[in-house]
C-alpha cells in the first residue's frame, strides 16, 4: 500500500464541560481514512467515522464511504493558484447510519426519521490551504453532504483553522467551526457556530 503512494490518517477528539454540575457539551468523534495516489493530481479514498454529540440529540453516528479527489496545485499543465495557495476538492458516497435521542416525550426525534436514520448520501467537499508567510497559515475544509434520495434532507459543515508561529515550535491556533442541517431533530437549531483558541506545540 504505502509503496504505491497510499496513506493511512486517524483523527479522533472528544470534549466534555460542565458547569454547577450541568454537562453541557458531550461529544467526540473518530475517523480514519486512506487516501491512494492513482495518478498525478487524482486519489481514491476510503473512510470509516464514529460520532456522538448530545447537544444536538446525536446518540451515534456512524459512516462508511469512499471517493475521489483532486489536487489542483498538484497539476502540471494547468496553473491557477500560486505556490502558497494549495485546493483539493472531492466527491464521493457515504451509508450513514444515526441514532437519535428523542427524548423522554419522544419530540425530540429527527423529523423524517425519528430515532433511527439509514441513508446513502453524495459527499462532496473543499480544502484550501493558504500559507502568505512561514509564520502564518489558514485552513479551510467545508463539506456538503445531501441524501440521495432526498435533496430537501442536506447538511454543511466547515472548519476554518488558523495558524501563528509564536516561536519555532509553539502555535496560536483558532477554530471556527460551522454546522447547517437543514433537518435537524426537534429543539436543535438548525445553525450551529462556536470558535475555540488554543496552543499548539510541536516537540520535534
Amino acid at each position: 500500500m504505502f509503496k504505491t503512494g497510499g496513506r493511512f490518517f486517524l483523527v479522533s477528539n472528544y470534549q466534555i464541560s460542565k458547569k454547577d454540575k450541568l454537562l453541557f457539551i458531550n461529544k467526540g468523534f473518530s475517523h480514519l481514512r486512506t487516501v491512494k495516489s492513482l495518478r498525478r493530481s487524482l486519489y481514491g479514498e476510503v473512510f470509516v467515522q464514529k460520532e456522538f454529540n448530545e447537544f444536538i440529540n446525536l446518540r451515534d453516528r456512524q459512516l462508511l464511504g469512499g471517493g475521489l479527489r483532486i489536487k489542483w496545485d498538484e497539476m502540471e499543465r494547468i496553473k491557477l493558484f500560486p505556490e502558497q495557495l494549495q485546493f483539493a476538492m472531492g466527491i464521493g458516497l457515504m451509508w450513514e447510519r444515526e441514532v437519535i435521542d428523542a427524548g423522554a416525550d419522544g419530540t425530540q426525534g429527527d423529523p423524517i426519521h425519528n430515532t433511527l436514520a439509514l441513508l446513502l448520501r453524495s459527499t462532496n467537499y473543499v480544502v484550501l490551504k493558504w500559507t502568505p508567510k512561514e509564520s502564518l497559515a489558514i485552513l479551510t475544509t467545508a463539506y456538503f453532504q445531501v441524501d440521495t434520495r432526498r435533496a430537501s434532507d442536506y447538511r454543511i459543515l466547515a472548519r476554518t483553522t488558523l495558524r501563528v508561529a509564536l516561536t519555532k515550535r509553539l502555535e496560536l491556533t483558532v477554530d471556527v467551526n460551522l454546522r447547517h442541517d437543514s433537518e435537524p431533530p426537534g429543539g436543535v437549531k438548525a445553525l450551529d457556530l462556536d470558535l475555540v483558541n488554543g496552543f499548539s506545540y510541536r516537540f520535534k
